[in-house]
Formats: structure tokens, C-alpha cells, sequence
């Protein structure tokens, strides 16, 4: 199975997250600047400036507005030999929102150069810019990690820099800024239930709880979410109990918070998880 494909499987339960991922730009930087010094191809628009570039990829972005989309997939055609200015076919953009404060993660996957943008809407040069040189299989992360964010929309590009088509895999975690409970305690109290107990975090609206039978939370994977009104509290606690387990399985366990923005849920980063699974009775 490919590198890609693993981590879109485990994408959606170990991080947090309601976003989108934007994929293209790149003309605000060196490499935009030189492809305008060269002759113009026929009807060939010359795009000099971020902002040019800003206004025609913010138009066309593709928003991402579910879990399920946090992880896409887009092929962007070679560069030709004239060319001055990204169009529709070499660069691609895509559009989240970010409805709290947070930080947020981009892994992308892909087989050739590229130039990426990073931005917040309107915003009159990027936050981030680099060309990448991708490797196939290859996870690249660091580059675009733990970024800052304050509530927005945002935007990331890519820019196709090589000859060949190129196709882009990417993915984006976004952790709000709100803390993150700890688990306190985990017991099998009645047959095929687990009740976890997690330390009470001021201003959240509710937690979110993930069992798996293994440690990459893939298979036999329950996670449910939990307004306060349906969790047990007391001076410094919280507890909840997930039914409909696998007896005489063990489970790993791990929990989150999240806060409410205009009715979305926005996630935490996840606690550790439990060091050795739980057995359900």
C-alpha cells in the first residue's frame, strides 16, 4: 500500500480537525518573476505580481468544508516552453476556513518540483513560500507544519515548476487553539463498554473519545463526540462510557476536546493515548 494511502486512512483519527487544503500559486516568488522575463506565448497573460495571482486563484479555489475531504488529490499539467503566467492547468488552489484560532499541518505527497503558497484571504503577500522538489511515496511535512492561524479563510497553491504532469497529494490536520484534556482513567465496568474518565477543560463545549484495537486507530475504531450535557462531571472530571465494543477485545484509548463556532465543531489536538490497551469484558 502506498505511503499516501496509509496516512489518508489514518489521517482522520489521529488528528483533528474542519478544513480544506488549497493547492497553487506561485508567481509572487523568484521562480513567477523569471517565467514573466520570458517571451510571451500567443494570447498568454502576464500575471507580475502575488496580488494578480491572489485575486484569480482565491476565484477559482476548490473549498474544502468536510473530514472527509482533508485529504485530495489533484494533477497539474507540465510546464510549455513560453509560458509567462500559472493558468487553470498548471497550478491548482484550494480553500479552508478556520473558524477559531488554531494551527494547522500539511503533509504533501507527489513526484516532481513545485512552488507553494500559503495565505490568508486578501492578504498582500504570502505567509509562506517555497519550492519543494517531491518525492514519490515520500511524506513531506516539515515544511508546512504547526502553523499559526487566527480565524479565516486561507489559501494554498501549487505551482507546477517541471515539464511533466505532476499529481499533488495533500492533506491538512487543523488543531484549534483550545486545550486538550488527559485521560484519567479507563475501565471495562459491563460487557462491551469502556467508561473513560478525562480531566474537565475550562471553555470547552464538549469532548470527543477514540477507541481502536490497535495503535494507529484503524481497526475496530469507535470515536464519538459528547456535548457536556451528556458527560458526568465533577469538581475536576469528566467521564463517559462507550458501548457496542468487540468483547474480549483491548483497546487503546485517547480524547480530545472541541469548541463551537457557528454550529461546526473545531478539535483539539489529541491526549496521549493509553500506554497499554484495556480489555472489554
Amino acid at each position: 500500500m502506498k505511503v499516501f494511502e496509509r496516512f489518508r486512512r489514518r489521517f482522520a483519527i489521529t488528528m483533528a480537525g474542519v478544513l480544506s487544503a488549497t493547492t497553487l500559486a506561485a508567481p509572487i516568488a523568484p521562480a513567477i518573476v523569471a517565467h514573466a522575463e520570458l517571451p510571451a506565448k500567443a494570447g498568454a497573460t502576464q500575471l507580475k505580481t502575488f496580488k494578480d495571482v491572489r485575486d484569480n486563484l482565491q476565484k477559482d479555489a476548490i473549498e474544502v468544508i468536510s473530514e472527509e475531504e482533508y485529504c485530495k488529490s489533484d494533477t497539474i499539467t507540465g510546464r510549455k516552453e513560453g509560458d509567462t503566467a500559472p493558468d487553470k492547468n498548471d497550478c491548482t488552489c484550494f480553500k479552508f476556513h478556520a473558524g477559531v484560532d488554531g494551527k494547522i499541518t500539511f503533509s504533501i505527497f507527489g513526484d516532481g518540483k513545485v512552488y507553494v503558497d500559503f495565505w490568508k484571504a486578501d492578504a498582500e503577500k504570502p505567509e509562506l513560500e517555497k519550492e519543494l522538489t517531491l518525492v514519490k511515496d515520500v511524506e513531506n511535512k516539515t515544511d508546512f507544519g504547526n502553523i499559526k492561524l487566527t480565524a479565516g479563510d486561507y489559501y494554498i497553491s501549487f505551482l507546477n515548476m517541471d515539464t511533466k504532469d505532476i499529481k499533488v497529494d495533500i492533506a491538512c490536520v487543523f488543531e484549534s487553539k483550545a486545550a486538550t484534556s488527559k485521560l484519567v482513567k479507563v475501565e471495562s465496568p459491563s460487557k462491551k463498554a469502556l467508561k473513560v474518565t478525562f480531566k474537565k477543560v475550562k471553555d470547552a463545549d464538549g469532548y470527543e473519545v477514540i477507541c481502536a484495537t490497535d495503535k494507529y486507530f484503524e481497526k475496530n475504531r469507535v470515536q464519538k463526540a459528547f456535548a457536556n450535557k451528556k458527560v458526568k462531571f465533577d469538581k475536576k472530571n469528566g467521564t463517559v462510557t462507550i458501548k457496542k465494543l468487540k468483547k474480549g477485545k483491548k483497546y487503546y484509548v485517547g480524547v480530545r476536546t472541541y469548541v463551537v463556532k457557528d454550529g461546526k465543531k473545531y478539535f483539539s489536538g489529541w491526549s496521549e493515548y493509553t500506554r497499554k490497551p484495556i480489555k472489554v469484558k
